[in-house]
């Protein structure tokens, strides 16, 4: 939940086809529950299988765009559109009401400042994609910091200041946009390692027709671990508060686990008692 700030051009808008209807315009107003039921909401995300992505059918789908559909629905919203863009340009994005809800995103103390999170929905962490074989035996961030190899991150994503704490040099991280631009980067050796989320790392790996590995294993620090959470407008807190007491009761739940199913997302990643207020105030 893994985990994923926001102005350069949005790259796609796609709407639910399955849903139809019309979404809420930018308005400086507050998106009331009622509004929301009526005119739907726009998701802000970027394409990052098997997170948050636009499937083939043109709908909105991946494991953490589900959770929040199902949780919307719970409550009474039923349109839903998608915006694809660049992570880094999601928070600005909400902040200027071209969104109104980011499904995925890891709850950090200054975002907290930015916007306003859900209660958490998993704990998360981090993973590294190499070049199959790990031909630099990289296994842990100081493994990184102690040799010459190169850093590829997701422009905007916490991993750029996971690897900064580290004692990586900023001169050796490298921040790309997407998920397609950090595996060129890694085949064309321009970086030695990717750092994302275990489910994007396992899925790149996946797809990457058998050039690149996770590598195990796989030695992380307590600080590159974070909790993630859906994150809202400070304004719009009637919409939060529904949706929070929708998530209480589906979280856990074995429909809740079944739609995670695919970011491998497993029990000891549930949040247990951590509320949005502590994961707001932890040391980064």
């Amino acid at each position: 939940m893994r985990k994923r700030s926001l102005l350069s051009s949005l790259a796609f808008v796609f709407a639910w086809a399955a849903l139809g209807g019309a979404v809420p315009t930018s308005s400086a107003s507050a998106l009331s529950l009622d509004e929301a039921k009526q005119n739907g909401v726009r998701l802000g995300f970027p394409n990052e299988p098997p997170n948050t992505y636009i499937g083939d059918d043109g709908k909105v789908t991946g494991a953490y765009n589900d959770l929040v559909v199902a949780v919307l629905g719970k409550i009474g919203v039923t349109k839903v559109e998608g915006v694809v863009m660049d992570f880094a340009s999601l928070i600005p994005g909400l902040q200027a009401n071209r969104l109104d809800i980011i499904p995925a995103i890891y709850i950090r103390p200054a975002r907290c400042e930015q916007v306003a999170f859900s209660e958490p929905v998993e704990r998360g962490g981090t993973a590294f994609l190499v070049l199959k074989g790990n031909p630099k035996n990289l296994h842990s961030y100081d493994d990184v910091k102690n040799s010459d190899a190169v850093v590829g991150v997701m422009a905007g994503a916490v991993e750029h200041g996971y690897a900064t704490k580290a004692g990586i040099p900023e001169d050796r991280i490298v921040p790309l946009q997407d998920q397609a631009s950090l595996m060129e980067a890694l085949k064309t050796n321009r970086i030695d390692v990717v750092i994302l989320t275990p489910s994007s790392v396992s899925m790149m790996a996946e797809t990457s027709g058998g050039v690149a590995e996770r590598a195990e294993p796989f030695s992380s620090p307590r600080f590159a671990s974070a909790y993630g959470g859906i994150a809202f407008r400070k304004d719009d807190a009637e919409l939060l508060a529904a949706f929070n007491a929708a998530l209480k009761d589906y979280i856990g739940t074995p429909e809740f686990m079944e739609t995670m199913k695919a970011v491998n997302y497993t029990a000891d990643m549930l949040p247990g008692d951590m509320t949005t207020a502590e994961a707001c105030a932890l040391e980064q």
